[in-house]
């Protein structure tokens, strides 16, 4: 009878040796079968060092692509087993990519970090490309833009154009408009494109001396790089309780996105609605006590955002707009910092990541009402958050942490 239960303990420990085991050596990480419940972690892997990873994964029906520890691994989505890991692209004693997003298109990925860009096969990991761009000063956590033949990378003072088939860079657009005339260059975040046609970009600067951070937002041909029309930001003034004196909200803007009939711009304090074609002022709203660091989601006519909090006014929150009026629909606080990251919508959810917190959040679209919420699982390690973007598909969303990368079943 004690022969029968050992053998019966050992039985149910050893896929968890197993997972222990194969952790290290990047098979597969964590236990799933379809009784996954929703909401629950369907499987994890971990990373070769410890790391914050910022790079939203990419996702497709079968697999789950992320850029962490200089490599690019593909995942099957739903059971977590390791397809192909890339060789390494990033050396050194910090190889982690500086992007805020891998791409895919259809059965390439592309991937940037400072000044290079690489393209990969996404059935095998092989390497297509790598670009080094000559004579360019990279940002933090740059997001490329694509269209259907071409990548667009942000940096100090310009965006630079990649060909998609062989990595040429055959535009570079130079930001030298609407500058102050103390300022040396301005950066260009997170541009986007609309409709294989448009590229919008928003751009910040400061310079000794100024009051606040600046912002512009232009628009190009994407095809030719024509300018199509520019905008500035405006700097705004918010009085200070129980004085007469008030303070300057810069105009900073580090994302945007685009509609049929809108761009929107978060910026300082204030969400703007500018007129696609035109550029043109449709509406803005300033939100008093809040602070916006990324870029805005546009999903069920309504504008999605995150701030950060400017003030004792506010929470940092995820916030809804009105597409076509401004109006602030609901605003549903989460419990601390300040939320830098991209807000996915599908199945009338908003999902995010609040990486301060170190919590994943599902939401209603319409009402803001909390579905769901979790926090990095950290029975391996104390040091475990989740530091990414979300990527959401059918069944699964996934996401980058410092420790490991986790797929859960979507509540």
């Amino acid at each position: 009878m004690k022969r029968l239960q050992i053998v019966v303990v050992i039985a149910l420990i050893f896929p968890f040796l197993l997972g222990g085991v194969f952790i290290g050596c990047d098979l597969f990480g964590g236990a799933n079968d379809d009784g996954i419940e929703p909401g629950e972690v369907a499987w994890w892997h971990e990373h070769n060092q410890w790391e914050v990873y910022k790079t939203q994964p990419a996702i497709s029906e079968e697999r789950a692509f992320f850029a962490s520890d200089g490599h690019v691994r593909a995942f099957h989505l739903s059971t977590g087993e390791l397809i192909w890991k890339s060789d390494p692209l990033i050396g050194g004693d910090r190889p982690r990519f500086s992007s805020h997003k891998l791409l895919r298109d259809g059965t390439t990925l592309y991937v940037n970090s400072q000044r290079n860009v690489w393209s990969l096969d996404a059935s095998t990991g092989q390497l297509l490309w790598q670009t080094r761009i000559s004579d360019f000063q990279s940002i933090r956590r740059a997001k490329m833009a694509e269209n259907s033949t071409h990548l667009f990378l942000g940096g100090a003072g310009e965006v630079v154009r990649l060909r998609k088939d062989d990595g040429t860079v055959d535009l570079r657009i130079e930001l030298d408009r609407l500058l102050h005339p103390e300022a040396e260059e301005q950066l260009a975040y997170d541009p986007e494109v609309f409709n294989d046609d448009m590229l919008v970009v928003p751009a910040s600067y400061f310079f000794d001396g100024a009051e606040e951070i600046y912002g512009n937002v232009f628009a190009y041909d994407a095809h030719t790089g024509e300018l199509l029309w520019e905008h500035e930001l405006p700097l705004k003034r918010r009085p200070r309780p129980n004085s007469s004196d008030s303070t300057t909200i810069g105009a900073g803007t580090y994302g945007l996105d685009i509609s049929d009939e809108y761009v929107i711009v978060p910026y300082g304090a204030s969400v703007r609605a500018l007129d696609q074609r035109t550029g043109e002022v449709i509406w803005d709203n300033f939100l008093e006590g809040y602070g916006f660091h990324a870029g805005a989601t546009i999903a069920y006519d309504r504008v999605y955002v995150g701030s950060g909090s400017n003030s004792s006014l506010a929470d940092p929150s995820v916030l809804s707009l009105d597409l076509r009026t401004g109006d602030l629909l609901w605003a549903t606080p989460t419990p601390r910092g300040t939320l830098s990251t991209i807000i996915a919508a599908s199945d009338d959810r908003v999902y995010l990541n609040n990486s301060l917190a170190n919590t994943l959040y599902v939401m209603d679209a319409f009402d803001g009402d909390v579905i769901w919420e979790r926090q990095a699982p950290r029975e391996l390690s104390s040091n475990d958050g989740f530091t990414s973007p979300i990527a959401v598909g059918e069944d699964y969303m996934v996401v980058n942490g410092s420790d490991r990368v986790f797929a859960f079943k979507k509540p």
